[in-house]
């Protein structure tokens, strides 16, 4: 049951975990097709897609308190990025190298569809 009266702090941290990573991913995603960071406007593209995610699960939180949290975290993110691609991780998170069926996955199977 949706709690409509949950802004983002009163997330468990498993629910922000999870939408750190998302945004991380969409940080990642960003970096290899442009081989730069995102720049303010961009990043409020990323934010505005997350939202509604976010929104789904906290209702009460306003987009400006979320955008503070990404703009936080994205220093790390370009840290984390960068060293990412030095020890080659794919953009999927997996190390290069390792199969489909090593991740469980058939072929060009969406990873979404496992989550």
């Amino acid at each position: 049951m949706q709690r409509n009266d949950r802004s983002y702090k009163d997330l468990k941290q498993k629910q922000k975990s999870a939408i750190a990573d998302k945004t991380y991913k969409m940080h990642l995603k960003f970096y290899l097709e442009n081989q730069r960071m995102p720049d303010a406007t961009e990043m409020n593209d990323i934010c505005k897609s997350l939202f509604t995610a976010v929104q789904s699960l906290a209702p009460k939180t306003e987009y400006e308190e979320f955008y503070k949290i990404v703009e936080k975290r994205e220093k790390s993110y370009e840290e984390r990025i960068l060293r990412d691609i030095q020890n080659g991780i794919t953009s999927g998170g997996a190390p290069y190298g390792v199969t489909w069926e090593e991740m469980g996955l058939k072929p060009w199977e969406d990873l979404e569809e496992n989550n």
